[in-house]
């Protein structure tokens, strides 16, 4: 039996084959309706857009020029989902950039037997997602994007909008952030310049938000055009990202590496000690670090659509969880070894979570071998003691976080709905930021009344006085 993605790839290769869904039955009735970007004087961009190392996946290997973009796909990578966020996002105006698919691996499956490989075996999502959004998009609600399945994507709902796309072709994602038109809000797809999708509006959730460039891709090669020029020509004239207005854009900086070497940071607790909850802390404080923990790989083949088999599970651990994902090169802990060492040569700091290995120092000595490209900055950082001020505030946040769900667990009992407590606290939420406003307004209005009290009453004043200065000089006048 051969699943329907496969058979439509093999057609894809039969000459005439046609595509089962044409573009105008999308397009039907949809006059375009965007027009020429007017003239704009005002000073552009004066750092290009880019990928840095903290805003990609692992798997990531970008080029010299940093606009060509390939995924790791030897054995087991093939089936990890690869993502990256640009430096420069858009807070406001009429922007767009370009993707072109530049190559297409195929290796082959090293699952079990019995074990279905994850499909498609070739992805593409590009869009835009704010800055603490996922790498990978499409799976909450910071983030939308198009696939290649033609698909458009928001919070894990998906909505076909348009038909399934082909490599070879440039693709040009437009995000109109005006407030004026009918296609304001909107972000919408082009083929080589002709558009293919009707523009789609962006969440409310995410209006008012500088959103960046995303991408997310599988088995692929991608070049990026952030501009000036396109690729392609566009039916109407529309500015690419370099070639944006200053005041339209936000861009993503870090910090500098400590005399300029990457570090690779092991953090060395004892067992139980809330291992994870400074992790979690210290990202939060050090967005410029990557964490590679046995933990995150389980996450990232979650989100990769691979698929668990949790009746074989034995054991749960965030140091080491049980994988049982079916695909070799994933469970022995292969992938996970190559990852290390592309981590040593992407120039990122990391952070290392083993809180069993990082204790023993023969362990530390093995890991710190997959870290042996010459400039890299070793540290070793024991957590024992005390914790900081902030720390602990941080994690007092989460205990009060948690005691609150099982307060909330043990008062619906069985109708309980994470959804309907979130939907609950954001009413209350909502009430209580209308009553401060509505306060605010009344204090504001009664301040106002005061103060034209105060006003009528001087000018009463000024006027007793002009009449009682009039009164004096006329009765000057008779004496």
């Amino acid at each position: 039996q051969m699943h329907p993605q496969q058979m439509h790839q093999q057609q894809m290769q039969v000459p005439g084959y046609e595509q089962p869904v044409e573009i105008h039955q999308f397009m039907a009735g949809h006059p375009e309706t965007e027009i020429d970007a007017p003239d704009d004087a005002r000073p552009r961009v004066q750092e290009p857009a880019k990928f840095l190392a903290p805003d990609t996946t692992l798997n990531v290997m970008p080029s010299m020029a940093g606009d060509l973009l390939m995924a790791l796909s030897e054995g087991g990578l093939q089936y990890l989902l690869a993502g990256a966020r640009a430096s420069m996002g858009i807070r406001s105006g009429r922007y767009m950039y370009e993707v072109r698919v530049c190559e297409c691996p195929r290796q082959e499956d090293c699952v079990q037997q019995g074990v279905k490989p994850p499909l498609p075996r070739n992805l593409l999502r590009i869009g835009f997602g704010t800055r603490d959004a996922a790498l990978l998009l499409g799976d909450a609600e910071d983030s939308i994007s198009f696939d290649s399945e033609g698909n458009f994507i928001f919070n894990r709902r998906r909505t076909q909008v348009t038909q399934r796309m082909t490599s070879g072709s440039a693709l040009a994602v437009m995000l109109n952030l005006t407030e004026e038109g009918p296609d304001a809000f909107t972000m919408s797809l082009f083929r080589d310049g002709e558009r293919i999708t009707r523009p789609q509006p962006i969440p409310d959730v995410l209006k008012g938000k500088p959103l960046f460039p995303m991408i997310t891709f599988k088995n692929l090669t991608v070049h990026v055009n952030f501009g000036p020029e396109p690729l392609a020509d566009m039916p109407f004239k529309c500015r690419m990202m370099n070639d944006a207005a200053e005041a339209d854009v936000a861009h993503i900086k870090y910090p500098p590496q400590k005399d300029g070497r990457p570090e690779v940071l092991f953090p060395v607790f004892l067992p139980g000690e809330g291992t994870f909850h400074w992790i979690d802390w210290f990202l939060t404080e050090h967005p410029e670090f990557t964490e590679i923990s046995d933990r995150k790989m389980v996450d990232w083949c979650l989100k990769s659509g691979i698929k668990r088999h949790w009746r074989e599970a034995t054991r749960a651990s965030n140091d080491k969880p049980e994988t049982n994902f079916g695909i070799y090169a994933l469970d022995d802990g292969t992938v996970k070894k190559s990852l290390l060492s592309a981590a040593g040569i992407q120039g990122r700091n990391v952070v290392v979570v083993e809180i069993q290995s990082n204790l023993a120092k023969q362990d530390r000595a093995t890991l710190l071998q997959l870290f042996s490209t010459p400039g890299l900055r070793h540290t070793a950082k024991v957590l024992i003691g005390e914790p900081t001020p902030d720390y602990r505030k941080h994690v007092c946040e989460i205990l009060l976080k948690e005691k609150q769900i099982r307060l909330d667990k043990a008062f619906f009992g069985r109708n309980y709905d994470p959804a309907y407590v979130a939907q609950r606290q954001a009413e209350a939420k909502r009430r209580k930021l209308l009553a401060e406003a509505e306060a605010k307004e009344a204090k504001a209005r009664a301040e106002a009344e005061a103060k034209d009290r105060a006003d009528a009453e001087a000018d009463v004043k000024a006027k007793d006085g002009v009449a009682a200065t009039d009164g004096k000089e006329a009765a000057g006048k008779e004496n």
